[in-house]
């Protein structure tokens, strides 16, 4: 292996590649359906999800509590009374007044008296009380309806201060105000508004995932990554999406392919051609009848070898139905016989089915020799060999041939696939021509 092939063939680690904002933006561009999709479904979930809340009416009663203790004695046979007012009562009655307006007996005077229509049960969870600045006791009553709340904050201020003067010797409960209702805040769900973080919630998600999706992928979408990767490996051509080609994008693809094959950079000479490429389904054998086509648009004789002998698919894709088998003549060291005129104005040597031994037979002498006699009789002759990671035929071919051609099809190849591609080539000391890319995104089109 030279020097020079593995400083090209080996991709660039030096520094990372850097993610393609454009296509990273395309790809959120190509899932736009799935993101208006899952921002209609956050917005509606979160819509259906939120429950309203009915709203809440308070009514206060405030007690004022005075408590006077009472001390009798007797001093020198002479009886006394000593009356002192106790500070902080209500604070210090709080637990007595808690209990006896949650008892049962006492709720049920409430519901009977204010007529709220609810039990006893459930006034207990409406009710709640506490103690404001020592002497006061607040009574607060919370329920669905303001009639409600008012009603049973005022039948509590009725009833209370009886029940604890009878309770407790010497207290005074005087009502300040019973049953005072208190403005509260919206308790009512705001669906609008949560239809509206749902749909943000759901957009931001998708988009998240799409992307961490992206950089996760290590597949090839874009010229961008083989420039970075492969510097010193040039990119021969861009082919385009044959689903979305733009006029005659396609044929000038192929002619710019063919000029840089004509006429190298470096003045090597390049008459016999393998194309090959990292996985299967790259589009080699399309690329191989395509540049024969168009070198034999120039008066150059060519010869197209079907070197993927595994798979054989040259004589459907040329539409040779009946013919010789190139497997068949090379066993009989009698290749030449097994050409074929095409109607698009090469030659063609192709397999009808698949030998025993494919491997084998490719690389054997006696394609070696096939090669070597095409290229006294053709100008050009290119070899349609399967992938890199699929056999090690191409790379065995290598040698036979002046170049390789590496197909990379946008979204079928991947980084590693490539990567070892390349260096099985460099390995082996073969030449690589550069690369084609293949599906190309053409300017104002979609993939």
């Amino acid at each position: 292996m030279t020097d020079n092939n593995a400083a090209m063939n080996h991709p660039n680690t030096s520094e990372e590649v850097e993610i393609d904002l454009v296509q990273a933006v395309r790809t959120l561009f190509r899932h736009i359906k799935a993101i208006i999709l899952w921002t209609v479904l956050g917005a509606v979930l979160a819509a259906v999800v939120t429950r309203p809340v009915p709203p809440a009416y308070t009514a206060n009663t405030l007690f004022y509590i005075d408590y006077m203790s009472v001390s009798k004695g007797t001093t020198a046979g002479t009886e006394y009374t000593t009356e002192s007012r106790k500070l902080n009562a209500a604070t210090s009655f709080l637990d007595t007044f808690g209990v006896l307006l949650t008892h049962d007996e006492t709720l049920a005077q409430i519901v009977g008296q204010s007529g709220i229509g609810c039990t006893t049960e459930e006034l207990a969870e409406m009710v709640s009380y506490e103690a404001v600045g020592g002497q006061m006791i607040r009574v607060t009553v919370t329920a669905d309806s303001e009639q409600t709340a008012v009603s049973a904050a005022r039948a509590v201020g009725e009833i209370m201060p009886e029940k604890l003067k009878d309770m407790v010797e010497g207290i005074e409960a005087s009502v300040m105000e019973a049953g005072k209702l208190q403005p509260q805040p919206e308790r009512g769900s705001n669906v609008l508004r949560n239809a509206v973080i749902g749909a943000l919630a759901g957009m931001v998600a998708s988009c998240g995932v799409i992307l961490l999706l992206f950089v996760m992928d290590r597949h090839i979408y874009s010229t961008n990554y083989l420039a970075a990767a492969y510097p010193y490996v040039p990119l021969l051509t861009s082919l385009p999406d044959e689903k979305h080609a733009v006029g005659g994008a396609m044929e000038e693809a192929y002619k710019l392919l063919r000029t840089y094959l004509v006429f190298p950079s470096d003045g090597k000479q390049t008459r016999a051609i393998g194309v090959t490429s990292a996985v299967a389904g790259e589009g080699k054998t399309d690329v191989a009848v395509g540049l024969a086509r168009v070198l034999a648009q120039t008066g150059k004789k060519v010869l197209l070898l079907e070197g993927n002998m595994r798979h054989p698919t040259m004589a459907q894709a040329l539409e040779l139905r009946e013919g010789p088998d190139l497997a068949a003549q090379l066993a009989k060291n009698d290749a030449a016989s097994a050409v074929t005129a095409c109607s698009q104005g090469f030659d063609a040597a192709v397999c009808r089915s698949a030998p025993a031994e494919p491997s084998e037979l490719v690389s054997s002498v006696q394609m070696y020799q096939a090669v070597e006699q095409a290229r006294g009789k053709y100008d050009y002759v290119l070899v349609d060999l399967p992938a890199v990671m699929d056999a090690a035929d191409a790379v065995a071919v290598s040698h036979m041939t002046d170049g390789m051609l590496v197909v990379v099809r946008a979204g079928r190849a991947d980084m590693d696939s490539l990567a070892e591609t390349m260096r099985r080539l460099a390995v082996a000391d073969g030449r690589v021509l550069g690369f084609v890319f293949n599906g190309q995104e053409q300017t104002g089109k979609k993939r």
